[in-house]
């Protein structure tokens, strides 16, 4: 059984809401009835007792054990996953046979101080569940089971008395009109699955009871196994939205949402559980608004494959499904070395639009996480005589080149890279980059920046298939040459790949890359990305029939 979140609440709110609809709106009517609740009506029970009456696995899940819920469980289930569910107190009203269960929640995308209340609503083999938020008195009803999800309320309940009881009905007006204006006749009222229980416990959640109780029937819930992350949530420690509260919090709901299996899995497997934890929980901003599941779907897609192979690695999975071109390149961006390094070519390349002996330079990336030089041949070009210690490096094309990656960056250093890494890098972990620049009146400093980064996209194996004899590469220089003075003939095609200094402009520069990958045989072995001046790094693909496509990374 999880821990209890807050403690200063003593009473929830127990509440059933239906619907009417009118046209297209979702509208709620809260209707005030005078009669006093007994004591004898609310009751707090346990988690065993709740789960015996209702049938219910656990309220994290609220599948049900004997029959489907309703033919909307897997949304129901969907939706809830934002939520956490505090098992450890739930209250019971029994109101005109209608017995109504509420339970804290809270929503992990938001403010733990934000209430809400999870209602669960049975009449005979009529089932459902409701979502409510609780808001300075004024309740709120955000989601219903049988409904979906609520996006517009008038005149919603509020709570003024503790102990009153509320009704909500629902309305369908046969006239077609909204049903301020219908005559509420018999035939347009329907209240069976309409009634509603409220307990507030006191004006602005005060008090404080200890966490349990309740009635001994059935026994408490949770099958005792332990979340191994090593997050704590004190329960004497008022929520707050403090990153490292939420962080623990979150951490905590994650495991706690899992099945029994998945449970135990975690526990024997604790240290690869913490690294898919931790993935997730990195991966979630404190503010990020719901619904914002990827990431939880990727932690629970991840859990299922290591428990369908045991034998699986973290540095496997992590390569595999985690390390993407997209990921590796915003993290070698990130780093202050290379960033530096990369500022020191931007600065060269700068020099080469207004003093052509300028030439090349560059840097390499070593294992170590030091940047060094790149050497220089006679011709003034950067090249990598010793790639085994390296990741990749990066270098400036001049003003007067071609700025797109040529054949020997392909072949000589890329390749040189990805063939110098070990099998727990991975191949993929080798880059290299290209900077060029270019006149802009209308940019910062007048100058415009061609950024692109390559990555080997191909298997270890393939390496060995790539090398080239000094008459192929000759040739494939020859191609790559021709084809980028065809790209910028205006009779050939027009300004389509040309800017107005009659320079290769971004589609020619990528039509360029992508038909010199054709021409060597390397089509979909080296990934290309696009770098914009703001950081942003864009996937740029081609497909079958030929269309190139730039896509931000995530």
């Amino acid at each position: 059984m999880r821990n209890k979140f807050i403690l200063w609440l003593s009473l929830l709110i127990a509440f059933s809401v239906t619907f009417h609809s009118c046209r297209t709106d979702l509208e709620a009517t809260g209707k005030h009835n005078e009669e006093k609740l007994g004591e004898h009506i609310h009751q707090k029970i346990s988690t065993g007792t709740f789960q015996k009456e209702t049938f219910l696995s656990g309220v994290n899940e609220f599948k049900r054990s004997n029959s489907s819920l309703s033919n909307k469980s897997s949304a129901n289930s969907d939706y809830l996953k934002r939520f956490s569910i505090d098992e450890t107190s739930i209250y019971k009203m029994d109101v005109n046979n209608i017995q109504t269960y509420a339970l804290r929640a809270y929503n992990i995308f938001e403010s733990p101080e934000i209430v809400y209340n999870l209602v669960y609503r049975k009449k005979g083999n009529d089932v459902a569940f409701s979502i409510v938020k609780i808001l300075d008195n004024e309740i709120i009803p955000v989601y219903d089971s049988q409904k979906g999800i609520v996006t517009k309320i008038d005149n919603p309940s509020t709570a003024r008395i503790c102990t009153d009881f509320y009704s909500v009905e629902i309305w369908h007006c046969k006239e077609g009109v909204s049903w301020s204006q219908c005559d509420k006749c018999a035939q347009c009222l329907f209240t069976s699955s309409g009634y509603t229980s409220y307990e507030c416990g006191g004006g602005g959640g005060g008090g404080g009871t200890s966490p349990g109780g309740g009635d001994t029937g059935g026994g408490g819930g949770g099958s005792g196994l332990y979340d191994p992350s090593g997050y704590i949530v004190d329960p004497n420690i008022p929520p707050s939205i403090e990153p490292s509260y939420v962080r623990a919090a979150r951490a905590s709901s994650f495991f706690y949402s899992q099945t029994d299996q998945t449970k135990s899995w975690a526990v024997e497997h604790a240290d690869i559980y913490c690294n898919i934890l931790e993935y997730y929980l990195d991966h979630i901003p404190p503010s990020s608004p719901p619904p914002n599941s990827y990431y939880q779907d990727f932690a629970n897609f991840a859990i299922q494959v290591f428990m369908e192979n045991p034998d699986l690695t973290w540095e496997q999975f992590y390569n595999q499904f985690i390390n993407t071109p997209c990921e590796r390149t915003k993290a070698t961006l990130n780093k202050p070395n290379v960033k530096q390094g990369i500022n020191n070519v931007k600065a060269n390349a700068k020099l080469t639009l207004t003093n052509p002996k300028t030439g090349e330079i560059g840097f390499k990336e070593k294992k170590d996480g030091t940047v060094v030089p790149a050497d220089i041949s006679s011709t003034h070009q950067v090249v990598f005589n010793d790639v085994t210690d390296g990741y990749g490096g990066y270098h400036n094309h001049t003003a007067t080149g071609i700025h797109m990656v040529s054949p020997p960056d392909m072949v000589d250093s890329l390749f040189g890279f990805a063939s110098a890494q070990s099998v727990a890098d991975g191949i993929g972990n080798a880059y290299l980059g290209m900077i060029a620049a270019e006149p802009c009146s209308s940019c910062p400093d007048g100058t415009k920046y061609v950024h692109y980064v390559i990555r080997y996209a191909g298997t270890g194996a393939e390496l060995g298939s790539f090398v080239y004899s000094p008459a192929q590469m000759k040739k494939f220089n020859t191609k790559y040459a021709e084809k980028a003075n065809d790209l910028s003939e205006p009779i050939l095609y027009g300004t389509t790949y040309i800017n107005s200094l009659g320079k290769l402009n971004e589609k020619g520069l990528e039509k360029l890359f992508f038909d010199t990958l054709t021409n060597m045989g390397l089509d979909n072995k080296v990934v290309l990305q696009r770098i914009e001046p703001n950081g942003a790094v864009y996937n740029v693909t081609k497909n079958s029939s030929g269309t190139i496509t730039a896509t931000l990374c995530p």
